[in-house]
Parts: structure tokens; sequence; C-alpha cells
């Protein structure tokens, strides 16, 4: 008996060895982890990374495209699904997996969603997405690695669209470059101020065949009463202007006027004497920046022709203030200058008398009026320049 549990005894102690022994071997036969290059195989690796900084001429050609895809989505899917804001509205989902490759998904589903719920209202006349096929002054104004921002502008169309600056952000997502955002800016926020040569680019862009030249430029009074840089063109022997603030097309320009403007506003840089040409520049000038003062409340617009200090001075920056606050606004309809009379010559210095007919329309609380007026104006030249010092009403 005691034989039995002695043998009994050993086979278990040997079991309970062999246990331990295959617990310590399964502790050292433990796999270690994988390298890095053995998760992800360095071609998939290096293609995940975001690219290196872009060319201007690589940012362009991504908004470019990028927009006009995202533009064609919603015009082809609109006639596939036959899609209308309330007979048969556009399905988000649908647009959102079709959009996916060239929008984030924030942009998804922020702009580009709330666009879908009017895009396809077959009554209204709305523009959604910017016309970057025309677009011109492209401006890389952003530039990191993986992500970068481009700016252009959108001159005014034929059809009254445009006269923005465009700004789109862009990011790089699953080894695309994606739209991230973009805002769009009005002339009204901030100048184009286009030059010949963009707007020359821009027509060229619509009408490779078009035969336009840059003829010049000049100024207006604008209906703020502020002077705006004008550019002349001809195209296809048809002469027009354009505003440079916002590129807008000025179809009744005559190309008289820009020929007469320009020397006029030559003749006042440098006076060599005081004529009746000299006097109806120097009078025409004063009146426009005088209804320009008067309708913006800013009296520096006139001030360079009045004597500094004197009482005239005073009393036309009061005349300014006191209109403004009236809401009293003018526009210079009409002028011509009767006559031009020496008064007196002195050593650097000459008087001068001038004798004007002047039509002012004046618009009152909403009311307007044309007044005639006839008046003497007193100008001193000193150091090739002329001064107002008095103004008579006749």
């Amino acid at each position: 008996m005691h034989k039995k549990w002695t043998i009994a005894f050993v086979l278990l102690l040997l079991m309970v060895l062999a246990a331990c022994e295959e617990k310590e071997t399964v502790k050292l036969s433990k796999p270690t982890e994988p390298s890095s290059d053995e998760v992800i195989p360095k071609d998939q690796a290096k293609s995940s990374l975001p690219p290196d900084l872009v060319s201007e001429k690589k940012a362009e050609k991504t908004a470019v495209e990028t927009m006009n895809k995202i533009s064609s989505t919603y015009k082809e899917l609109g006639e596939e699904y036959e899609w209308e804001n309330e007979s048969n509205p556009a399905d988000y989902e649908t647009l959102k997996k079709a959009l996916t490759p060239y929008a984030t998904s924030s942009l998804i589903a922020t702009k580009l969603k709330s666009i879908s719920t009017n895009y396809y209202c077959k009554e209204c006349n709305m523009s959604f997405f910017p016309d970057v096929t025309h677009l011109i002054r492209f401006k890389l104004i952003n530039n990191h690695a993986g992500q970068f921002s481009i700016s252009a502008i959108e001159p005014i169309s034929k059809e009254g669209s445009g006269g923005l600056t465009i700004y789109m952000n862009f990011k790089y997502v699953n080894k695309n470059w994606k739209l991230n955002e973009w805002d769009e800016v009005t002339y009204h926020q901030k100048y184009l101020n286009i030059t010949a040569d963009e707007y020359i680019e821009y027509v060229k862009s619509i009408n490779p065949s078009s035969d336009i030249s840059y003829q010049g430029k000049t100024t207006r009074t604008n209906e703020k009463g502020e002077k705006e840089e004008i550019l002349v063109f001809k195209e296809n022997n048809k002469t027009y202007g354009i505003s440079k603030n916002s590129s807008q097309r000025i179809d009744d320009f005559k190309e008289d006027e820009k020929e007469e403007k320009e020397e006029k506003d030559f003749n006042l840089k440098n006076i060599q004497k005081v004529d009746q040409e000299t006097a109806d520049i120097f009078i025409e000038h004063y009146l426009r920046d005088l209804t320009k003062s008067i309708n913006t409340n800013k009296f520096e617009h006139v001030q360079p022709y009045i004597q500094r200090d004197s009482v005239l001075w005073n009393d036309q920056k009061q005349l300014v203030k006191m209109l403004y606050e009236r809401d009293i606004r003018e526009e210079l309809i009409d002028y011509s200058v009767l006559d031009v009379e020496s008064v007196s010559e002195e050593e650097g210095e000459a008087v001068y008398t001038i004798q004007t007919k002047e039509v002012i329309s004046i618009t009152t609380n909403g009311q307007s009026q044309e007044k005639e007026y006839y008046r003497t104006y007193t100008v001193s030249c000193s150091n090739k320049q002329l001064h107002l010092t008095k103004i008579e009403s006749l």
C-alpha cells in the first residue's frame, strides 16, 4: 500500500513540473510587434503623406478643375434624377457621395448641403459657384504642406454678374486635393483695381478672336459723388469704358470726353497762364470736387482749390458740413465760363476774376430740382497754381 502511494506522489510531481515547463515555454515564445514597414508598405506610406508646397500654376489648375467638377456634379445629377425644389427635391445622400472626391466632409455638410436646397429652383436666376473658367489674377496667398489658399478676381460680365474677389482653401485628404472652403467678396467691400492687361485677358478668355485694344484712361464722378478711374477700350470698332474699381462696363462712353479730360488733367499740374481754357479747367474741377465734398462730408476733396486759412476756406468748410447734415446732395449738370478778367499783377502773384453760369441738381428729401447760378470767382495765381479767394453770386 505504501508503495502505491509513493508511485502516485511521484506521478503527480511530474505533472506539476510539466505544467510549469509548458507555461514558461509559452511566455518565452510570445511574438514581437511587427515593424512599421511591415504594417504600412513603403510605397503606400509615402503616398499617404501630404505633398510638398504647391506651385502657383498647380494651385490655379487645382482650383479651376475642382470647382468645375463640383458645379458640373450638381448640374449632371439634377438632370439625371430630374430634381426640382418643390416637386422632387435633391437627395442629399446622393449628392454627398458624388461630391466626396472633390470637397471635404465639412464643406459638403455645410455650404454644399445648403446650396442643394436652392440650386434646383427652375424659376430662380441665381449664381451659386464662381465662374472659374474666366477668373483672372490668380494669387497663391497661403501655402503649407497639405493645405493652400488661392485668390482670384471675377470681372463683371455683360449679364451683370461678377465683380468679385474669390478666395479658395484646399486640403490634402485621402491622397487628393479637396476644396475645403471658398468665400466671395464684392467690389463694394474690396475694389478689384483691375488693370488694362487683366481686362483684355478676361475678354480673350471669353472670346479669343475678339479684337480689343487699350485706348487710355480718364476719370468720372460716380453716383456717390466720388471720382473713379475709367479704362477705355476699343473692341470690334466700338469704344467703351470700364470702371477700374468694379470692372463695370460703360457703353455710353464718348472718346472725345476721354481726350478732353486727359488734356485738362495735364494742364492743371503746371499752369503757365490764366486764360479762358485754364479758367474752364479750374472751374470744372472745383465744382466737381465741391459736390463730392458736400455728398461725402469730406472737405479735403475741395480744399486744394481754396486759399488756405482764408475767410472763404472757413465758409466753404462750414457749408460742406451744413449741407451734408441737412441731407442735401448736389450734382453738377452743366457749367460755362462767361468771362475771364485780369485784376492785378504783381511780382510772383496775379489776381483774376472768372464769371460763370452753373446748372446744379439739388436733392432734398428725395426730391431733385435743377437750379441755375451766375457767380464771380476771384482767384490768385502764384507758383503756377490757382487758389480761390472770394466767391460772389450775381
